[in-house]
Order: C-alpha cells, then sequence, then structure tokens
C-alpha cells in the first residue's frame, strides 16, 4: 500500500489501476496474507518492484512539477504564460507527470528563461529610471544647498538612499527565490514610484532650506486714541523689522 501511495494519486500522478492480486491482498491479514503471498511470490515481487520504481520516478519528476506551478504564478502578464499553462494543463488532465520523454522539465525551462528576461528587463528600466532621478536630484540648486547629512536623512526617508540590488537568478532556485522577493510587475511599480520619491525628497530639500519662523508677540496696552494706535503699530513695526531681516515673523 505504501508502495501504491507513493506511484500513484491526484494528477498529473498516474491513477491507480485495478489490479486483481492487489485487491486480493489487500482484503487479506494474519495468516491468510502471508500463506496468500506465499502462494503469489514471484508475481508479488514483481508488482512490487514495478510500483517502485514508479514512485522513484514520482519522487524525481513532482519537484519540477511543483516548480512550473510556482513559476506560472508569477507570470500573469507575460505573453508566454497562456501556451505554457495550456501545456500544463494537458499534462495534469491527461496524469502524464511520468510520460517518456518528459514533458515537464522542458516547460520548467521555457518558464524560467521567460522570467528570466522580464525580471532583467523589468530590473534594468528601474535601474536606469533610479540613476536619472539621482543625477536631477544631485544636479537641482536646493540639493547643494543641503549638508551631507541632511541629504542622506531625506534620502533615508524617501527610500532613494541607494538603488535596490539586481536579483540572482542564475539558478533555477535562487530565479524561484528572487520572485518571491520581487516579481517583473513589482520591479514595474517599483520604477514607477521613483519619480514620486524624486519630488519629494525636492520637497524635503526646500522645506530644509526655508528659515524657521520667528515669533513676535505684539506689546499688549490700552489704546485710548488714534496716536496711541499709530505709536502701538510703529512699536510692532519696529519689532517685526528687527527679526525679518532673519526670515520669516509670525504674530
Amino acid at each position: 500500500n505504501d508502495a501504491l501511495a507513493r506511484a500513484t494519486g491526484a494528477a498529473p500522478r498516474p491513477e491507480v489501476r485495478p489490479n486483481a492480486l492487489l485487491d486480493e491482498l489487500a482484503a487479506l491479514s494474519g495468516r491468510d496474507l502471508v500463506k496468500r503471498l506465499a502462494e503469489e511470490e514471484k508475481a508479488a515481487a514483481s508488482l512490487l518492484a514495478g510500483l517502485e520504481v514508479q514512485a522513484a520516478k514520482v519522487a524525481t519528476r513532482e519537484p519540477h512539477w511543483q516548480q512550473l506551478n510556482a513559476l506560472l504564478g508569477h507570470m500573469h502578464d507575460l505573453p508566454e504564460s497562456s501556451a505554457i499553462a495550456i501545456e500544463r494543463d494537458a499534462i495534469r488532465d491527461g496524469r502524464l507527470l511520468l510520460d517518456d520523454p518528459d514533458k515537464v522539465e522542458p516547460l520548467v525551462h521555457r518558464a524560467a528563461d521567460a522570467l528570466r528576461a522580464a525580471v532583467n528587463k523589468a530590473y534594468g528600466a528601474y535601474r536606469s529610471e533610479y540613476d536619472l532621478c539621482t543625477k536631477e536630484l544631485n544636479a537641482a540648486p536646493e540639493w547643494a544647498k543641503l549638508a551631507a547629512d541632511e541629504r542622506a536623512t531625506i534620502l533615508r526617508e524617501v527610500l532613494l538612499l541607494a538603488p535596490e540590488s539586481a536579483p540572482t537568478l542564475g539558478t533555477l532556485t535562487e530565479l524561484i527565490e528572487s520572485l518571491a522577493i520581487c516579481t517583473p510587475q513589482r520591479w514595474s511599480e517599483k520604477h514607477d514610484a521613483l519619480r514620486g520619491q524624486l519630488t519629494r525628497a525636492l520637497n524635503l530639500a526646500s522645506k530644509k532650506l526655508e528659515p524657521s519662523v520667528q515669533p513676535v508677540t505684539p506689546p499688549r496696552r490700552l489704546l485710548r486714541t488714534e496716536a496711541d494706535l499709530d505709536k502701538w503699530v510703529a512699536d510692532v513695526r519696529k519689532a517685526v523689522m528687527e527679526k525679518l531681516g532673519d526670515g520669516p515673523v509670525q504674530i
């Protein structure tokens, strides 16, 4: 039963085929089972050996099937996705996991190649846009007026301190791990967000350069005549003018 469970099962594995000897043995136990096994020793051994061979093949190919499904899950917008999915479905529906030649592994390679190309293209676009945004930021007059530590603080806040590292796509395992972190679609989203991050960095730089607002408290006094009012206005004006040269004043 263990060999049968490992050799057959849910699609795309082969389904369990009727076998009179297996059905008979499954219904027996104890001495009856031992006796029947002795009588059908060669047939039972041959059947078990065949199941073990099939189970070993399942163990070899099923990881490829899982990889194919994982890769297809990241191929939503890629032109190759539809054709590969159709072939994948045909393997599943026909329970063709163990067919020779192997039908699954070539699909894995096709899906992996398409995704590597898509990730490389999307990351390349992201990196080019990052470099362009950085160049524009460094050329901005307000940016040049900031101290190095102030620039670093802003870059950290807007997530532009450094570009994201290029994904590692060499092996199939590395590709799947990189896709779990960032898909081609996600790299495109990161690319599209860079302009907004640049604008925010420039806005923060401008705010840093604005002088601090200086408070001025108008003098409190009782005003009885127009002359009192003129004197009060003159005193307020004098207090404001004394500080206005150093930046904006708030009354």
